[in-house]
């Protein structure tokens, strides 16, 4: 097996992370990897397969359209989008229909809990 070397060799990371192992594409052990790390990563698609791909320290050759092609397969990826569905939308109510001058309805919205204070006071 070969591991891919490069300029982060001096970096505080783990060893598969600074030299992950370089694997050929056309191999049935990268597809059961895809597979995998695709219902690893709950079916996220493309770019967070292969991000966990990468993290467990593997570099697939060709990993883009191997991914894509496989996910393409997958019966989960294809049922979970789905058909948009349309809003039901119900009629308007008479009141906003119907022209009315301004000011006719007015609400103030207030804050608190308002306290009334009775106090006794001569003659009331």
């Amino acid at each position: 097996m070969l591991r891919l070397g490069g300029r982060i060799s001096r970096a505080d990371i783990d060893y598969k992370l600074k030299h992950p192992l370089i694997v050929p594409g056309n191999n049935h052990i990268v597809i059961l990897l895809i597979r995998h790390y695709h219902s690893e990563v709950k079916h996220q698609g493309r770019h967070f397969t292969a991000g966990s791909l990468r993290d467990a320290g593997f570099w697939i050759v060709g990993e883009k359209r191997l991914i894509s092609s496989l996910l393409h397969k997958c019966v989960i990826c294809r049922k979970l989008p789905g058909k948009q569905e349309q809003q039901l939308m119900s009629d308007l109510p008479v009141d906003r229909l119907c022209s009315s001058p301004p000011f006719s309805s007015v609400g103030i919205d207030t804050f608190g809990p308002w306290s009334i204070v009775t106090r006794k006071t001569r003659g009331g």
